[in-house]
Order: C-alpha cells, then sequence, then structure tokens
C-alpha cells in the first residue's frame, strides 16, 4: 500500500481491503469503542429484551467519571449505578468508575489503543487517540449498533498535515501553541479531513503534550489527529498496549 497516508492504511487493514482511496466507505472491525455515558445508550437493549451481551467485552470501555463531575443528585446515582449493573449483564470487561479520571486519558494509559488501532468513542473529542498512531474518531447514535456488532462503517477522509518547527518562547505552553494552531486552521479549515501532525517541534515534546493537537483536531472539523508513532510512542505503549 505504497502512496497511502497512515489513516488509509489503517482502515484498509480494519475494512479487509488491498487500498482504499479518500472518498470511499468502507465498513471496518473496531478495537475499541469508549462510553461515557452508558445511560444514553444502553437503555433500549432492556426494552428489546433479546441483548445477551456487547460484540466483545474485551473491547468496550465505559468512563464513568468522565463527565459526571457535578454535585451529587439521584440522577446520576441512579445512572451510575445503572451503568454497572449493564456491565455485568452485558459483559462489558472495563468499567472505570467514578473518580478514575478523564476517560480518553485513562483509555491511553491501560493500553486499550495502540499504533495502527482503530478506536471509536460516543464522544467528540476520541481524535485523541490519533496520539498513539491510532485511528481515534467520534461516532455517537451508531454506537448501540456497533457495541452488538463490532463493526462500522467509514467514509475515507483526506489527509491534511500540520508541520510544526522550531521553539516557542520562554512561558508559551504546548497548550498554547496548540490553539494557534487551531487558529490558524480555524474551526472548519479540516472539515472531514484527518490531520496529521509532525515537525521538530511535535518530535520534541511528550505523548502527554502530544495528545493536545490530537484532541484538538475535533475543534477544527477534523475527523482524526495523527501522529506518527516514534521511540516515544513505542516506549508509551510497550508494556501497556493491549494488542
Amino acid at each position: 500500500m505504497s502512496g497511502h497516508t497512515a489513516t488509509e492504511k489503517i482502515l484498509a487493514l480494519k475494512g479487509g481491503k488491498k487500498e482504499v482511496f479518500p472518498g470511499d466507505i468502507v465498513t471496518c472491525d473496531v478495537d475499541m469503542i469508549f462510553l461515557h455515558s452508558p445511560w444514553l445508550t444502553i437503555p433500549m437493549w432492556d426494552e428489546l429484551g433479546q441483548v445477551k451481551s456487547v460484540f466483545d467485552g474485551e473491547k468496550v470501555v465505559f468512563g464513568l467519571g468522565h463527565h459526571v463531575c457535578l454535585p451529587a443528585s439521584q440522577e446520576y446515582a441512579t445512572d451510575l449505578k445503572n451503568s454497572r449493573m449493564w456491565a455485568k449483564k452485558y459483559n462489558v470487561k472495563h468499567v472505570y468508575d467514578m473518580g478514575s479520571g478523564n476517560g480518553h486519558i485513562l483509555v491511553i494509559e491501560n493500553g486499550h489503543v495502540w499504533p495502527g488501532a482503530l478506536a471509536v468513542g460516543g464522544d467528540s473529542h476520541s481524535t485523541v487517540y490519533g496520539v498513539v498512531g491510532a485511528f481515534g474518531t467520534a461516532l455517537t447514535y451508531e454506537i448501540s449498533e456497533i457495541l452488538l456488532s463490532g463493526r462500522s462503517w467509514f467514509k475515507v477522509p483526506q489527509t491534511m498535515r500540520v508541520v510544526i518547527e522550531g521553539n516557542p518562547p520562554k512561558g508559551v505552553s504546548t497548550r498554547d501553541v496548540g490553539q494557534f494552531v487551531l487558529k490558524m486552521v480555524g474551526p472548519d479549515g479540516a472539515l472531514w479531513r484527518s490531520l496529521d501532525f509532525t515537525g521538530e517541534y511535535i518530535k520534541k515534546i511528550s505523548v502527554y503534550q502530544r495528545m493536545i493537537f490530537s484532541l484538538l483536531a475535533v475543534e477544527m472539523g477534523a475527523v482524526t489527529g495523527f501522529i506518527e508513532p516514534d521511540e516515544k510512542t513505542i516506549k508509551f505503549v510497550k508494556n501497556i498496549a493491549r494488542s
């Protein structure tokens, strides 16, 4: 598959295709699904009464504290209780409960994504999984179906490369650089693109700092925010990646 971008290669591999091109529609197997609010997705399964399990419990992650950081309420307490119940009922193996932290970081730190993986989430910032060389993207209403089938269709995006060189002045943080890139590209400057971040600056910073760029990709309209794996990436995922 010479001459193809990393995103095209991943979608071709997961879709069982020799190669794919921008604009193609391809149905792929997913390696991980992240949910931060199962109570918005799973209740219908109880109504159907036919669902026994998600497609693969090892590939589904609940991050219950991702958004629920508000003062306690009976509504949230009930949602969380039901989510724990659903995890057992439908064979979800990975549940990060209240107090665990941001779900996306937990997914990355616990090896649920890796270079070449295809990961989706019911949250817009699922683009962040591109930081370790995965294809990470957000899906919403399709999540219920994907949880049962383990497959989803994707439109192969065009790729836009963002090259960041040099060193920022003293006092300028990585987040500042990310916001500057967002300003330059614009909130709709990368609509339905794979944003590939590279350059001297990206290579110098840590994997945690790189997350900012993959995270902000969605704020520019991108499908994913990809960063080519290097020695830092491999060292980061070496002892934690599940594949």
